[in-house]
């Protein structure tokens, strides 16, 4: 992790604990802090993909970025190293700021805008950035800026660096509550269009090829690991938050700050895993009659 992410997580309230499952017909149940507000972080990445999906379309983002697994921690500089290909994942650090630099615009200030307003679409509603996080974010972006200008150096970078790194950070200060990463992951569950709106904002393709990718790499190096226990495409952020998706039906997200070594909110790991063995939630749960 970047000193910024380490931040983050420190200076959030490690009590904090909310737990919403949102519908795709629009019903929305919400336990704990549900309305506390947290940056997206990693979180990002699922949704701002489907802009570029939406962009570029698939077969491009698969030339461009690709959806290998890497192994690797989220923002390992060694997974940009150990495929002759040098594509990445977009659900990782190094994939996600090559993602960025796919969103189409004629100069940063048109991409970010279209960025932003993509996010709002999923969400239902105005969510910002949160400018301390941003500000936070920025003044330690070493990392994100390593990672770009060797993407360049691989000819996997489609814009300048640093306001790609800048757009990227900026998507990643976005401020949401527990009730908006429902609706958002609600909106994936329901083929594009938001539950609660009723506006599509992706087709049923690219939502079905935004899970797709959470699948391989949405929980970081955990990502095998978890489809094998808990079988629901997911993304986590290092502010606390975790989203699952269950195609058709709806979206479980949870907000619990304190973290477990990959990255993710051990609390909001154990809740989602409880409710899928529960409610046999594995998308690869065969019924049976013994």
């Amino acid at each position: 992790m970047v000193a910024s992410h380490n931040d983050v997580a420190a200076a959030a309230d490690p009590n904090a604990f909310g737990i919403v499952i949102a519908t795709v017909d629009g019903r929305v149940i919400s336990v704990g802090d549900s309305k506390l507000i947290f940056p997206l972080q990693s979180l990002s990445k699922a949704f701002v993909f489907g802009l570029a999906l939406k962009d570029n379309g698939n077969e491009a983002m698969l030339k461009k970025v690709g959806v290998h697994a890497t192994g690797f921690p989220y923002g390992s500089l060694a997974a940009m190293e150990v495929r002759a290909t040098k594509l990445q994942n977009p659900m990782v650090s190094a994939g996600a700021i090559a993602v960025t630099s796919t969103i189409a615009g004629s100069n940063s200030e048109e991409k970010w805008d279209r960025t932003l307003r993509f996010m709002k679409a999923f969400a239902g509603r105005d969510v910002e950035p949160m400018r301390a996080v941003y500000d936070a974010e920025m003044a330690s972006n070493n990392g994100s800026l390593a990672k770009a200008w060797v993407l360049r150096n691989y000819e996997l970078l489609y814009a300048e660096p640093n306001a790609t790194v800048g757009r990227y950070l900026h998507a990643c200060s976005i401020g949401v509550t527990a009730e908006d990463l429902a609706i958002m992951g609600a909106t994936l569950a329901n083929g594009g269009v938001n539950p609660k709106t009723k506006e599509r904002i992706v087709s049923a393709e690219t939502a079905r090829s935004q899970l797709s990718a959470m699948v391989t790499a949405g929980m970081y190096d955990d990502s095998g690991p978890w489809l094998f226990r808990v079988g629901l495409p997911a993304k986590s952020g290092v502010s606390g938050g975790v989203v699952a998706i269950v195609p058709n039906r709806l979206a479980i997200a949870v907000y619990s700050p304190p973290l477990d070594p990959y990255g993710n909110s051990v609390r909001a790991s154990k809740v989602i895993k409880d409710l899928s063995d529960r409610w046999k939630l594995h998308v690869l749960h065969v019924a049976t009659s013994q």
